[in-house]
């Protein structure tokens, strides 16, 4: 992938942040990686509650905390810094209930030659 070191850092250790506080007690964290001819994608995937369908729409909002959130640390800029690095980057990002879980998908396009 190419794009700036920092914000790709800041974006993965972000979701992983994510994954592990907001996973189930001994809860599994997947990290996939996959390279195809068009595009790069980065998935990171839990198997906790997920969030509600409600809520969805508003994982990524600048200071939102979310239901699933109550009682644990955190300002509700996580994921609003991993859309805003992952929009500078031109990637695409997905975020989706797996049940259970929640899967976070960036795509990077590759340059076209």
């Amino acid at each position: 992938v190419a794009g700036h070191r920092t914000l790709l850092f800041e974006i993965v250790s972000n979701l992983l942040d994510n994954a592990i506080r907001y996973n189930r007690a001994g809860g599994l964290v997947v990290v996939t990686i996959e390279h195809r001819d068009s595009a790069t994608t980065i998935a990171i995937a839990d198997d906790g509650p997920g969030l509600p369908p409600d809520d969805l729409h508003r994982a990524g909002q600048r200071f939102v905390r979310l239901a699933t959130s109550a009682g644990r640390e955190g300002s509700g800029l996580g994921l609003a810094i991993v859309r805003s690095a992952a929009q500078r980057l031109g990637a695409g990002l997905s975020i989706i209930n797996t049940d259970p879980g929640l899967r976070v998908t960036l795509t990077f396009p590759h340059a076209r030659a």
